[in-house]
């Protein structure tokens, strides 16, 4: 056979047909097997790299199958008889098939002949496992009988009839050849020919609709036939002629349904984001559960569940690389075994995602050419491939093949990379001319052709032997994993020119497990599965193809798989644990153990140690906490090493260890963190015994004491026990007598069983000179005529207070707010609180004074000065009561306010301080100018109206009020007021006013107080209150 040439084409078509092809002596395909078994996790090796999908396409109006009775294959080389179909198809309700053979010689006496259809596997798994199978299958069969020929029905005369001395003619099912065997009866007379023709029919669509039974999809079923010697030895499929039946166009019939794509975008927000729906019908299939699979660059990367809706989603974060290609498609695993035992798995076509970012345009878009593969004389079938192309601005693509310059195939809709197999069973000529090429379509854009493919048919006599490659077999990956059972694959379809046939050899390990000779691999892969002993990690599978042909030696092709850790046993890491502190005081161990891998039935240990000694071994859970006893026998101390280590294990998998993590045990009081807090001290003055001070907060855990330790310029003169945060006093011995700048140091012992004491940091002071506080003692305030006096008593016992005529006091009134001194007032001295001692003061605040104050608020202080020299300056406190003249009141603010000058004049106490508080009173009716108390105890009201009324003839009276608002006592005819303390105040006596209260009725908190103006009739012009 000659080597295979590879052409290339621009162009293709649209459709589907239920094409037959039929081979005398069929070439293999390159692109079968290109996407099985690509996503490995085995380390394989392919002798030679196996083909992709096969598709049939639909044929042209041209009719291909004409004179089919001229054109009969070649004469067997097994068998002397020359087979063909005279007619093979497939629909909705039938399979027919229509297969002759013919003979090149003469029958003799008692001679036999037997003719065998092999159906696809799909289809007798799943047809002829079913009860009363035959009942679907009718026709007739024709066959030399006398002079002439005999036609018998099959379902009424040959089917199933016995083998007798009387009867030979039979036709059954063989299961173990899985073919269907007609044998003619045994001729008692010469037949000079022989021509036998079996024309069955197979009611699928009935078989469906009556037991519910499907076949498995394939874009082709292989149907061979062969007619031979009844007794003639043939083997395996040699000498039978081949072709396939398509099953694209059929659906919702006896051929479960296509699985249906899913779609598959990229969010543009997100482009690392992919998502689609994969929803299927699940119309006329088998019970199935979806997955979908996403592809990067042709290989498995991600299995998904999808949503009950369809839909799925998922996110390559930063795995992709802007070559990367993703693609997806639908993977069903059918929920039972067919009838062949196996539970299938499908997928649907795969969809690529195209770069709509890198527009390539019209002008630059290249439309790619097809493949042809090398045709040879009386071949029934075209072969070749289609090659990757642009689908970007959702371009599309048709081929169109023709012979000797006539169109006979065009495909639209075109997929890439896929195989196209083109029938033409009136077979090929040597000088035919086969040309191909695919045309590209872009909306709105004349179509672009690729260049023509052409190919020259040659002829089949030419020995290829030399140039015949057998292809190797591929491993299904998903079977090559620890613990494995059963090993699966396929074997590629094969050359089988020559009558060449294969047979498929597995080995683990070196040795055979099985040899399946003369394997079906005429028009499509050879699936296998065999059973085996559990696969371990390192086996070595090795799948061998052998080819075989008459008097040539042997051929092969082989695929080695070693079994390697589908576990991520190598990536695996054991995260470390945690380990809290230890102490010497602790009896048990405890942190946690962390996140960790729970796949593959891993499980985890704990190894405890002390000083490298292991000690414990504990199973734990990850993410938990553990708590780890100590032994009796242990007993830490400080300083010691205490490890913990995680062990990872993983059955039949060497043990994995976390790093070692490590405490050391320390101190459980932390002694060494502890620090002994200083103490304060009070001031100390010479003379002193007493020292005072207060302790600050100490640690008191693990029965710590604290004991105060005092020193005078480095001596230890007292301690004392002492408790945390505590006031301390401590008294010296009488023998001690504390100079002037002597060093008091003040210490704190801290003391803490089968430990050293500490001590604080020293407290330092130096004993001062004692000087005595200047105390203010005021004693009692009171009203007189003339003005506020003030009494009390100013001491410091340093003063000498004994000479009056050398002590000058002086009163100053201060601004509250603004601390400014305004006045100065002298006082008196005065011994009355302690005899030949002047420490007492008496001052006068005049009515002068007061009525000159502006407004605001005014405190007191006193200036002492002793011969010159002021000593010292205090503010006046309030401690005693105090009282104004008349009633004695409990405190300094129950003196009645005054007015004077029109100031009213308020005593009141500022931050316990004796003050008073000067206001102006200008929108009332009546403006008080004095308010004071005469020598006779009376309250006096001096004022007048503020109106513009003529008051001359008027009548002013005063009225007093009890709490109940009672007149108790009124005053006719009010004098006026024409001076003030002596100066005219310019004031008319018209309208001025002098209201003496009389004693009984001064106390202002029983009674209130008004005056009033009334004309001549009665008629009451003015009133207002006063106070």
């Amino acid at each position: 056979m000659n080597k295979k040439k590879y052409l290339y084409i621009k162009r293709y078509t649209q459709g589907i047909f239920l094409g037959v092809s039929i081979v005398g002596s069929l070439f293999f395909s390159t692109h079968y097997l290109a996407k099985e078994g690509k996503h490995s996790q085995i380390n394989s090796q392919k002798v030679n790299e196996a083909p992709k999908n096969r598709h049939t396409i639909q044929m042209t109006n041209t009719p291909i199958i004409e004179n089919q009775n001229e054109t009969v294959p070649y004469a067997n080389l097994n068998t002397g008889f020359k087979d063909s179909f005279q007619e093979l198809s497939a629909d909705e309700d039938v399979l027919h098939i229509h297969t002759k053979g013919k003979s090149s010689f003469s029958a003799g006496v008692s001679a036999q002949y037997k003719q065998e259809i092999f159906i696809d596997k799909e289809i007798t798994a799943e047809f002829f496992s079913t009860p009363n199978f035959e009942k679907y299958i009718r026709g007739t069969v024709t066959r030399p009988s006398g002079l002439g020929s005999a036609t018998k029905s099959i379902e009424k005369d040959v089917w199933g009839k016995k083998v007798s001395v009387f009867n030979s003619e039979t036709m059954n099912y063989d299961r173990e050849g899985q073919k269907i065997v007609y044998k003619t009866p045994n001729y008692t007379t010469n037949v000079s020919s022989v021509v036998i023709e079996t024309n069955v029919f197979i009611d699928l669509g009935k078989w469906r609709k009556d037991t519910g039974r499907l076949v498995e999809r394939e874009s082709n079923y292989v149907i061979r036939s062969r007619t031979s010697s009844a007794d003639w030895l043939t083997i395996g499929g040699k000498g039978s002629i081949v072709s396939v039946v398509s099953g694209e166009t059929i659906l919702d019939s006896w051929i479960e349904n296509p699985v249906e794509e899913t779609t598959l975008q990229r969010l543009k927000e997100e482009p690392s984001y992919y998502y689609g729906n994969g929803l299927q019908d699940e119309v006329n299939e088998h019970p199935t559960n979806y997955f979908v699979e996403l592809l990067v660059n042709g290989k498995v990367y991600k299995e998904l569940t999808m949503k009950e809706d369809g839909s799925w989603g998922f996110d390559f974060d930063d795995q992709l690389t802007k070559t990367d290609i993703v693609s997806a498609r639908v993977k069903g695993i059918e929920k039972n075994s067919n009838g062949n035992g196996v539970r299938n798995i499908k997928y649907s076509d795969e969809i690529v995602t195209v770069d709509e970012t890198d527009i390539i345009p019209w002008e630059k878009w290249n439309v790619e050419a097809p493949k042809l593969i090398q045709a040879h004389e009386d071949e029934l079938i075209i072969q070749g491939s289609t090659p990757n192309q642009n689908h970007q601005l959702n371009r599309t693509y048709k081929l169109s093949v023709a012979l000797n310059g006539k169109e006979i195939y065009k495909k639209e809709n075109l997929k890439d990379d896929t195989d196209i197999l083109i029938p033409y069973i009136k077979g090929l000529v040597k000088g035919d001319k086969i040309e191909a090429m695919i045309v590209g379509s872009e909306e709105g854009k004349p179509d672009k052709t690729s260049t023509t493919t052409e190919m020259i048919v040659s002829s089949e006599n030419k020995d290829d032997y030399d140039e015949w490659e057998v292809l190797a077999p591929v491993l299904q990956t998903d079977s090559l994993n620890e613990d494995s059972t059963k090993i699966k694959g396929q074997v590629p379809v094969q050359n089988r020119t020559a009558q060449r046939y294969y047979d498929l050899l597995l080995y683990v390990n070196d040795e055979l497990v099985t040899i399946q000779s003369s394997i079906d691999v005429s028009l499509k892969p050879y699936p296998f599965e065999v059973d085996v002993t559990a696969l371990n990690v390192g086996d070595k599978v090795v799948a061998k193809v052998v080819g075989h042909q008459d008097d040539k030696e042997s051929k092969s092709a082989e695929t080695k798989a070693v079994i390697i850790d589908s576990t991520d046993y190598q990536s695996w890491q054991i995260n470390a644990p945690t380990l809290n502190s230890v102490t010497d005081t602790d009896r048990v161990l405890t942190g946690e153990i962390g996140e960790q891998d729970l796949g593959y039935e891993r499980t985890y240990t704990l190894v405890a140690a002390i000083n490298g000694a292991q000690f414990c071994e504990l199973e734990v859970e990850p993410s938990q906490e553990f708590t780890v006893e100590l032994p009796t026998d242990i007993v830490l101390t400080e300083k010691d090493q205490v490890s913990v280590t995680l062990i990872g294990k993983q059955p039949k998998r060497e043990n994995k260890y976390s790093e070692e993590v490590v405490q050391l045990v320390e101190d459980a009081t932390h002694y060494d963190e502890w620090i002994v807090n200083e103490a304060s001290v009070e001031e100390v003055y010479e003379h002193q015994h007493q020292i005072k001070g207060h302790i600050s907060a100490q640690s008191t855990e693990y029965d710590r004491t604290y004991e105060l330790l005092i020193k005078v310029n480095n001596e230890e003169v007292a301690s004392n026990a002492v408790l945390s945060d505590s006031d301390y006093s401590v008294t010296l011995s009488d023998d001690i007598d504390l100079q002037e700048n002597d060093l008091i140091t003040v210490e704190i012992i801290g003391h803490q069983n089968e430990k050293a004491d500490k001590t604080s940091e020293p407290t330092e002071l130096t004993v001062a000179k004692k000087i005595s506080p200047t105390t203010s003692k005021f004693e009692r305030g009171y009203w007189e005529d003339y003005g506020l006096v003030y009494e009390g008593l100013i001491e410091n016992e340093d003063w000498d207070l004994s000479d009056p005529s050398k002590i000058v006091k002086t009163v100053s009134l201060v601004e509250a707010n603004s601390g400014k001194k305004i006045e100065h007032i002298s006082a008196q001295n005065t011994d009355w609180y302690q005899t030949d001692r002047y420490n007492g003061y008496q001052f006068i605040i005049d009515n002068d004074t007061l009525g000159q104050l502006e407004t605001g608020s005014y405190t007191i202080f006193m200036a002492v000065a002793i011969d010159g020299v002021t000593v010292d300056e205090t503010e006046l406190t309030l401690e005693q009561m105090v009282s104004r003249m008349g009633l004695i009141h409990e405190n300094y603010a129950d003196l009645e306010q005054v007015v004077i000058k029109g100031n009213i004049v308020k005593p009141e106490v500022i931050k316990q301080r004796p003050s008073i508080s000067i206001i102006k009173d200008i929108d009332t009716e009546v403006q008080l100018l004095n308010k004071y108390w005469n020598k006779q105890n009376q309250l006096v009201f001096e004022g007048y109206f503020q109106t513009d009324i003529d008051l001359s003839a008027a009548k002013k009276y005063l009225e007093i009020m009890d709490e109940s608002g009672t007149v108790v006592y009124t005053k006719e005819s009010l004098a006026a007021a024409p001076t003030s303390w002596g100066v005219s105040t310019g004031i008319s006596d018209d309208i001025s006013f002098q209201a003496i209260i009389p004693q009984e009725f001064t106390d202002q908190r029983n009674y209130f107080y008004q005056v009033s103006v009334e004309d001549q009739e009665g008629n009451k012009l003015l009133q207002s209150a006063i106070k």
